[in-house]
């Protein structure tokens, strides 16, 4: 007896079994997965460990500042309790004044500098840039002459490219008829090839008018810096003004009373008596008020500022303040100058050096 089976029966589904990983690539896994997690938190440790360094500097420097600023906060409060009781003693008030009025003397002497060489600059600034520019223009149309040389020369062989090719496109327009036809041949390609060199120079020739219209149309330069031999210039008229400055102060010591003002705090001077404390302070108030309404002085100092830069020293090419020991002392007159009536005076000169002493602050004044 035959059993019969149905097809459907015999065959069965294949179970899907789950793929499972051997215990030992699980437990590597793992241990990789753990690696990478300790090495990113070893990382982030570093980070933070450099960001907290730096934090920690910046505090301390912040810290450092913050005393360095208290400290001067309590130098000028220190210095004012002096001068409040300097003021309000009746033997001290006098040369406390006397001290104050010279150092006003010293500063308006330095800001007299500070304007003088402002007014400079200026003026050198303005010159150099003028030169700058009449160079540009000048150059610049060295280079327009020579591009239009250039482009009447290609316009002219344009036209005769033109006019030969106008020739040769008559002559074979001319060529009719069967017995013309091999000579049209030939003919033919010599025309394309003129045809193609004159077009290739009409294209040289707008390439010419484009360069030129750049040309023409090209901004004027950057402004350069103060040149090396601007600023000699400028240092060296500076440095006449401060010697000028010192001759006008020189009477009744004032220029060298008030350079001591800059060594010396007020409580380590002696002025003298009340009497001499307030012929300083006249004295001073006039002197200032003289410099300030001074207008003759300038033909004299470019007669000194000449002088000078006939016998200063500069250590290389590139610096700009002349050596101090070039211009040791301060001329009562430019040898050469004529004063008066005509004689030739020389004058005794003061054995002082202006940048050496650092009158009226000239150092800080003077361009590098």
């Amino acid at each position: 007896m035959t059993s019969t089976h149905d097809p459907a029966d015999c065959s069965e589904e294949p179970s899907e079994q789950p793929f499972d990983l051997p215990d030992d690539l699980l437990a590597a896994k793992s241990k990789v997965s753990e690696d990478e997690r300790l090495l990113d938190l070893f990382w982030n440790r570093a980070d933070l460990k450099k960001r907290f360094s730096g934090l920690k500097s910046e505090l301390h420097a912040k810290d450092d500042a913050i005393a360095e600023q208290q400290a001067a906060i309590d130098r000028i409060r220190a210095e004012k309790r002096a001068l409040e009781n300097a003021l309000a003693d009746t033997s001290s008030a006098f040369p406390t004044m006397a001290y104050y009025h010279l150092r006003g003397l010293w500063f308006a002497a330095h800001k007299h500098l500070v304007h003088f060489c402002e007014e400079l600059c200026s003026q050198q600034h303005d010159r150099e840039r003028k030169k700058q520019i009449m160079e540009f223009n000048r150059e610049r149309e060295v280079e327009l002459a020579e591009l239009g040389k250039t482009i009447a020369a290609t316009k002219a062989e344009a036209d005769a490219a033109k006019t030969e090719l106008t020739s040769l496109e008559a002559e074979l327009a001319g060529m009719n008829g069967m017995f013309s036809l091999l000579q049209r041949k030939k003919m033919e390609p010599v025309v394309e090839n003129q045809r193609a060199y004159y077009e290739e120079v009409r294209g040289r020739i707008e390439a010419l008018f484009d360069k030129r219209i750049k040309l023409e149309s090209r901004p004027w330069p950057e402004k350069n810096d103060l040149s090396v031999e601007g600023k000699r210039v400028i240092n060296l008229a500076i440095v006449a003004m401060a010697q000028h400055l010192y001759l006008h102060f020189c009477d009744n010591g004032l220029g060298q009373l008030a350079r001591t003002t800059t060594l010396k705090k007020f409580d380590e001077m002696e002025f003298g008596t009340r009497e001499d404390c307030e012929f300083i302070v006249h004295r001073v108030r006039d002197a200032v008020r003289s410099m300030k309404n001074d207008r003759g002085f300038a033909a004299p100092l470019r007669e000194r500022s000449k002088y000078l830069r006939s016998i200063a020293v500069f250590r290389n090419a590139g610096d700009t303040v002349p050596s101090a020991g070039s211009i040791g002392q301060v001329q009562t007159a430019v040898p050469g100058t004529e004063l008066g009536l005509g004689n030739t005076v020389a004058g005794v000169p003061h054995d002082v050096n202006i940048l050496v002493d650092d009158y009226w602050g000239v150092g800080d004044v003077l361009l590098r």
